[in-house]
């Protein structure tokens, strides 16, 4: 497709070529539509490129003599096959993880694609292919991934759930163990047919950022699973890729969504390095493009809280999400520690298990529901297996009606009118949520420190 036909379809107005480059230094080509629509250039890289994070890939490998990855790739595993470092991509051309990484870190050397974080780092591991994920290779990656520096995890992948609780114990001890390490865990929602709700894992798993997909319009892709885990929906659909013998062409899946989420987690890592993984998660949920009026009716199941919108994610100051704004993560997350399973995890792992009356982000309630409460205080009651089943189980239906109040609300009001027609996530878009209150967890005051990174000369490169 040609750019002038992508712009057509996206409904954007792009240059001939290429995006401007601002004062990065970086040109992503026009077909990387959401890199106007998001205006990355002017109000994301002049002040923050993911300098300093490490953001790792658990796919099938990476292949590091990529064009578009050099410089950039680190050494990794391979915990399929031991003995790898994941350097290799075994996935078809032009590479499942190989094309994950791009969407993150990519160089855009020779016209290829430019990541949304150019100059951070890619930690390869693989954890599939030619064959799917699996329990064993999962949790061994993520633990991987903590151990060897990594402050964003991105699974790019998705098992289909086999567990009472929607995520094997094993990985759900992994995710757990990144957040007790404060590292960012962001899942794709998982690809299905059309209008299915069938569920995957790591992204069902509690503390998972889990990510739906969206097309150029801003119109949820039909092939993103439509799940009550899901909190926020990026660009999954008319990706460029160029194939064996060097031919343009297109890719879409939630995966790619998720790398675009994972590298706004390394952007505001990169600007705020002691925010803490949960506010990372509010931030961009908190942040997110109002939904597309039309597309009401999957509100809440495909989109989330809304589409992500990496301009005011990135900027604190300017665009500030209160404490008491939704974070499903986080509440999911203290839900599952506050089970029989989560309470031994815990105490084997020196965590401590926030008190369940005590947390913030459920649609601007201080309080877990009344039903979880009283779940949690009766758990010894019941085995671990079933306690942790009901409480998710409560807590998803507990979700499902805010997230369907909220939608009737939208529905019942007029069209929001500051959505662009055919710009999702837009920069001038308004932010979910604006009434600053009290966090009840102590978090560091990141507003008041200096910013870690700021704006790059054009001359930098991701070996400086």
């Amino acid at each position: 497709m040609t750019a002038a036909a992508l712009a057509a379809v996206c409904g954007l107005a792009l240059p001939a070529t290429a995006a401007r480059a601002g004062t990065s230094g970086y040109a992503p080509p026009a077909a990387e539509w959401w890199m106007t629509s998001w205006s990355v250039p002017q109000q994301v890289w002049p002040v923050t490129q993911g300098a300093g994070t490490t953001v790792a890939v658990l796919d099938s490998g990476v292949a590091a003599t990529a064009p578009d990855l050099k410089g950039t790739v680190l050494a990794g595993t391979d915990t399929v096959t031991p003995g790898g470092d994941g350097d290799r991509d075994y996935a078809p051309a032009p590479g499942h993880g190989t094309l994950s990484a791009e969407m993150i870190a990519g160089q855009g050397t020779g016209g290829g694609p430019v990541g949304l974080a150019p100059r951070a780092r890619i930690l390869p591991v693989r954890v599939d292919g030619p064959g799917p994920a699996s329990p064993a290779s999962v949790p061994a990656g993520i633990r991987y991934a903590v151990q060897h520096g990594a402050s964003v995890i991105s699974l790019s992948f998705g098992i289909r759930y086999q567990s009472a609780t929607f995520c094997e114990p094993p990985v759900q001890a992994a995710v757990s163990y990144a957040l007790a390490h404060n590292v960012v865990v962001v899942a794709d929602a998982g690809d299905a047919s059309p209008g299915s709700k069938g569920l995957v894992e790591p992204a069902s798993c509690s503390g998972a950022l889990a990510v739906g997909g969206i097309e150029p319009t801003g119109k949820l892709w039909a092939h993103s699973t439509l799940a009550p885990y899901v909190s926020v929906a990026a660009p999954a659909d008319r990706v460029p890729v160029t194939g064996p013998a060097g031919q343009p062409g297109t890719a879409s899946g939630t995966s790619y969504s998720a790398s675009l989420v994972a590298a706004t987690a390394a952007l505001i890592r990169s600007r705020y390095p002691k925010m803490p993984w949960y506010q990372v998660d509010q931030r961009i949920i908190g942040t997110t493009a109002s939904v597309p009026p039309a597309e009401n009716n999957d509100y809440g199941f495909g989109y989330g809280y809304g589409i992500l919108n990496v301009a005011h994610a990135v900027n604190a100051s300017k665009y500030p999400v209160p404490a008491s704004a939704p974070n499903p993560p986080y509440i999911r997350y203290v839900a599952w520690l506050n089970t029989m399973n989560g309470q031994a995890w815990a105490q084997a792992n020196g965590v401590t298990v926030p008190a369940p009356g005590g947390v913030s982000g459920n649609s601007g309630s201080t309080t877990l529901p009344a039903q979880v409460r009283k779940l949690l205080t009766r758990g010894h009651l019941l085995a671990g297996g079933v306690i942790a089943a009901i409480v998710v189980l409560v807590l998803t239906a507990a979700l499902l009606l805010i997230l369907r109040a909220r939608r009737k609300r939208r529905l019942a009001g007029p069209a929001d009118p500051a959505w662009p027609a055919g710009v999702p996530g837009s920069p001038d878009a308004p932010s979910a949520f604006e009434t600053p209150e009290a966090f009840p967890v102590p978090v560091p005051d990141t507003e008041a420190e200096p910013e870690a990174e700021t704006a790059q000369r054009p001359q930098d490169s991701p070996g400086t």
